[in-house]
C-alpha cells in the first residue's frame, strides 16, 4: 500500500514537471486601472464589514459566556455554604431548630442558583440537552434528598452522612462540568 502511494506521487510529480516544461506560461502583465482600484476598495469594504459583524457577534457570545460562568461560580459558592451548614449533620444528635432552618435556607440558596443557571442558559438560547443540564438538576435533587429525607432532622447515621458526602461530591463535579460545557458552547 505504501509503495503504491509513493509510486502515484512520483508519477504525479513527473507529469507536473513535464507539463510545466512543454507548455509555455504566458507572461503576466501588471497594470493599474480605475476598475482594479474600485475592485480593491470594494473588497476592503466587504472585508471590513465581515470583520465588524464577526467581532460584534464574537464579543456578545463571550459576554454571555462570562456571565454564565459567573452564575456557575455563584452556584459553587452556594454549594460551599450548604456544605458548611451541613457540617451540623456530622453530629450524632438531632439538629436544632436553628440548624434545621439554616440547612433548609442553604439548600434553597443552592436550588435558586441552579435555577439561575437554567434561566441564564435559556436567555442565551443554549441547548439544555446539549449541555446535559438534567444531570445537574438530578445531582441537586439527590443532594437535597440526602439532607432533608429521613433521618432529618437527625440524628444522622453513618450511612446517611456518607450519602450526604457522596451527593455533595457529585454536585460539585456537575457544577465543574457545567462550567466547562458553558465555556465550550
Amino acid at each position: 500500500m505504501k509503495t503504491i502511494v509513493v509510486l502515484v506521487c512520483v508519477i504525479l510529480a513527473i507529469t507536473g514537471f513535464a507539463a510545466f516544461w512543454f507548455y509555455k506560461v504566458p507572461e503576466i502583465s501588471y497594470g493599474l486601472d480605475f476598475g482594479s482600484v474600485l475592485d480593491a476598495i470594494a473588497l476592503l469594504i466587504v472585508g471590513g464589514l465581515i470583520e465588524y459583524a464577526y467581532l460584534k457577534q464574537s464579543s456578545a457570545k463571550q459576554a454571555d459566556t462570562d456571565l454564565l460562568l459567573d452564575v456557575v461560580a455563584e452556584a459553587k459558592n452556594a454549594l460551599a455554604g450548604l456544605v458548611k451548614t451541613a457540617e451540623a449533620c456530622e453530629n450524632v444528635r438531632p439538629l436544632t431548630i436553628k440548624e434545621q432552618i439554616a440547612l433548609t435556607c442553604a439548600e434553597r440558596e443552592l436550588s435558586n442558583a441552579v435555577h439561575s443557571i437554567e434561566t441564564g442558559l435559556r436567555h442565551c438560547s443554549a441547548s439544555l440537552d446539549k449541555i446535559n443540564f438534567e444531570k445537574l438538576k438530578d445531582a441537586r435533587s439527590e443532594l437535597k434528598d440526602s439532607l432533608t429525607d429521613s433521618p432529618f432532622p437527625g440524628p444522622y447515621t453513618h450511612t446517611s452522612r456518607i450519602r450526604i458526602r457522596a451527593a455533595t461530591k457529585v454536585m460539585r463535579d456537575e457544577l465543574t462540568r457545567m462550567g466547562f460545557a458553558i465555556n465550550r458552547r
